[in-house]
């Protein structure tokens, strides 16, 4: 048997329209399915954020400096929510515990029963605790630098529900400090 190719025989072309079209076909078919089958939503957080009405706007010139508000100090939030999460290789990032600072006093949030930190007890904790604060809108939360985006939008999503208008972010007890 001879793999060598007879002088008579025409030289074979290949058909690149043969080969290329089912392949594109398939790229096209993949990329519509991961297209529709995208949900940002289940993976992001939400954050209620508005824009100012229209009348409320006005124009660089109705701007007028006031010195005086920029100097005057705001009220700090009187809450702090520590989030901390597990570093066990399997369940990083996970919310493990749930602490209110209050005035120097730290506050444990239970656990349910399958281990995780009841976070309708945090709700109702925060409800009752927000009745007795001389700024009701402010709230601190601060999450360890391994805690997932998840986690801490679900905590920031309670502290909305139970009142706070202003939930903020406090750097992780983990970070490095700044250098001065």
């Amino acid at each position: 048997m001879s793999l060598r190719r007879r002088p008579s025989e025409p030289p074979t072309e290949v058909n690149l329209g043969a080969v290329i079209t089912p392949m594109l076909d398939t790229c096209f078919q993949l990329l519509f399915f991961f297209i529709i089958m995208y949900r940002p939503h289940v993976l992001e957080g939400q954050m209620i954020m508005s824009l100012p009405d229209k009348s409320e706007l006005q124009g660089p010139e109705a701007v007028v400096s006031n010195p005086a508000a920029d100097i005057e100090p705001k009220m700090e939030a009187e809450l702090t929510v520590v989030v901390k999460t597990q570093h066990d290789g399997i369940n990083d990032g996970v919310i493990s515990q749930i602490a209110i600072l209050e005035r120097g006093l730290e506050t444990q949030i239970p656990h349910t029963r399958t281990g995780e930190p009841d976070l309708k007890a945090l709700y109702h904790h925060l409800k009752k605790t927000r009745e007795g604060l001389s700024n009701q809108d402010d709230i601190k939360v601060q999450g360890d630098g391994r805690l997932k985006w998840e986690g801490m939008m679900r905590v920031v999503d309670i502290c909305l529900q139970a009142g706070f208008k202003n939930p903020g972010f406090q750097a992780p007890p983990d970070a490095a400090p700044a250098n001065p």
